[in-house]
């Protein structure tokens, strides 16, 4: 350091010099660059000390911290109807039928999870959440274009139209099925916990095809057990086949409402081949060649009937009770009718209101034009408004008032055939060809065989209707492999915060001491500097 001498006048003190402190240096950026540069390999050691430091802590808190372990299997529900809460039969579907009780029982007791997890645990542990990334990058981008200040109301609910129209078009039908390690007595092998999800979601596919028939259509198909002959069948041969024609009747029905099913007509056997169409061919031809033949022999043979008496009361008793049900369906039928005509009345009360209005007065000429809008030009536009919106309305009544007078056709020929056998009845006393009594059971027995069989081949064709709608191999498909993440206490992210924040913390605090000590040095080597400039003023002083 340079040391400032002043010169005090020589009457005073000739030949001497006193020696001055030195000023007191003012704040220097370049001095503090100058200190910093100097004491770099310092702070940046000290930064990696730090560092290093934490990240032995960070590793050893989420190491030792609170953790669990999730499976998790990715799947998609491939039946139609799936993304509406509907199984193929319209049935209601709901996600967690997937881990109900049963289901959850059998596969925690045949993968003998026992020694693994209790039960309870197991059933809380096993969960099903919706994984549709398509919905979830739909909702953060309509959830950042929401987060802006500036939208005024009217944007922001045109954003959320707009949302909820373009989430309505996402399919929903893609889920995730996750086991919750947590509550385990002891560490479960990860290839088990991947087979437990992948038997959850086989056991409920094969729960709801075998047990819930899922994919069988909501079509009630007859069994060949209606055809066991009753009490009345046994004794009178006329009843025998009466009865037997009813119920080949109502196969015909039940082929009917089958064959609206997309892809009945084009179903066949396994073993003959037999088409829909070809079994109710079979049907009509053993009504119309072999029972009402056989009916009309019976009825003119001499000898088969025993009671003639109690047989016209039987076939009185059934012209009477298909009367009764063409008369209910007429009836109904009728009650459409007058419901679609109440409905279409106001509109033609509104238009003969509007016709026998008066007209407006024309204008003279050179007059300006001036648009009125009556009272009666107005019920016009609101009854046409209405009008428009119910056309689905009208549309579903006028198909009901359809299928309902379809329904009197099939009872009108039930009605006019039970009254021409009452009349044959009637009419005939015995004379025509002999027949035997066990000739008639035994063709009746024949075509009661057929006619079972057929209804089996209706069955056979039912069930493969069925499979081709939705095989139950195809009621879920895996979209990924199984994948195993652990969840801890504290993140990855969280950690990285505090570390950026411990590094922020330390980098001034590190720079603050270094510039403390270089304080110190700096003043230590006044000290020493001034003792030294005092031993030597000391010494020019002594003679």
């Amino acid at each position: 350091m340079q040391t400032d001498y002043i010169e005090r006048p020589t009457h005073h003190q000739p030949d001497r010099e006193i020696l001055m402190d030195p000023p007191e240096p003012g704040l220097s950026l370049s001095h503090f660059a100058q200190v910093i540069r100097r004491y770099r390999p310092v702070i940046l050691l000290s930064l990696a000390c730090v560092v290093l430091a934490f990240l032995i802590i960070a590793v050893s808190v989420s190491l030792l911290g609170p953790s669990e372990e999730i499976t998790t299997q990715t799947f998609r529900l491939d039946f139609v109807g799936a993304g509406r809460g509907e199984y193929p039969n319209k049935t209601k579907f709901n996600i967690a039928d997937i881990i109900s009780g049963p289901i959850v029982t059998r596969v925690w007791q045949e993968n003998h999870l026992t020694d693994y997890i209790s039960f309870g645990n197991f059933s809380r542990s096993v969960f099903v959440l919706e994984s549709n990334r398509q919905y979830e990058q739909l909702a953060a981008e309509y959830q950042a274009k929401l987060a802006d200040a500036k939208l005024s109301p009217v944007d922001r609910e045109r954003l959320q139209r707009e949302f909820e129209q373009k989430t309505e078009s996402i399919s929903k039908n893609e889920y995730a099925i996750s086991f919750d390690h947590r509550s385990l007595k002891r560490s479960i092998p990860e290839p088990l916990a991947r087979k437990v999800l992948l038997d959850i979601l086989n056991d409920w596919a094969e729960f709801a095809v075998n047990q819930q028939h899922v994919i069988a259509y909501q079509v009630s198909v007859l069994s060949p057990e209606i055809l066991a002959p009753s009490a009345i069948e046994q004794r009178d041969l006329v009843a025998a086949i009466e009865v037997l024609r009813s119920k080949a009747n109502r196969v015909i029905t039940n082929i009917d409402k089958f064959e609206g099913l997309p892809g009945a007509t084009l179903a066949r056997t396994s073993k003959d081949h037999m088409s829909l169409e070809e079994a109710r061919i079979r049907l009509d031809e053993i009504m119309r060649f072999r029972l009402e033949p056989l009916l009309a022999a019976v009825v003119h043979a001499s000898g088969l009937i025993n009671d003639r008496a109690t047989t016209i009361r039987f076939l009185e008793s059934q012209l009477a009770y298909d009367q009764r049900r063409l008369e209910s369906a007429q009836r109904q039928a009728d009650s459409i009718r007058e419901s679609i005509a109440v409905y279409e009345e106001p509109a033609a009360t509104v238009a003969v209101a509007s016709g026998a209005a008066k007209k407006p007065e024309q204008p003279k000429s050179g007059e300006a034009v001036v648009p009125q809008l009556s009272d009666s030009f107005l019920d016009r536009l609101v009854s046409m408004t209405g009008r428009a919106a119910d056309a689905q309305y009208r549309q579903a009544v006028v198909a009901d008032y359809r299928k309902a007078v379809a329904d009197t056709i099939p009872l009108k020929q039930s009605v006019a055939y039970d009254t021409t056998v009452l009349d044959e009845l009637r009419k005939s006393f015995g004379g025509g060809a002999a027949l035997s009594a066990a000739s008639v059971r035994s063709e009746i027995d024949q075509t009661r065989t057929e006619v079972g069989q057929l209804i089996n081949t209706m069955n056979e064709l039912f069930q493969i209707v069925s499979r081709n709608m939705t095989p139950s191999t195809q009621l879920f498909t895996l979209t990924g492999p199984p994948t195993t993440r652990v969840l801890r206490s504290i993140g990855a992210p969280r950690l990285a915060l505090y570390g950026l924040l411990v590094l922020l913390i330390a980098l001034p605090t590190i720079i603050v001491l270094c510039l403390l000590h270089n304080r110190v040095r700096e003043e230590e080597a006044e000290e020493e500097y001034l003792r030294q400039e005092k031993k030597l003023t000391t010494a020019q002083t002594l003679p």
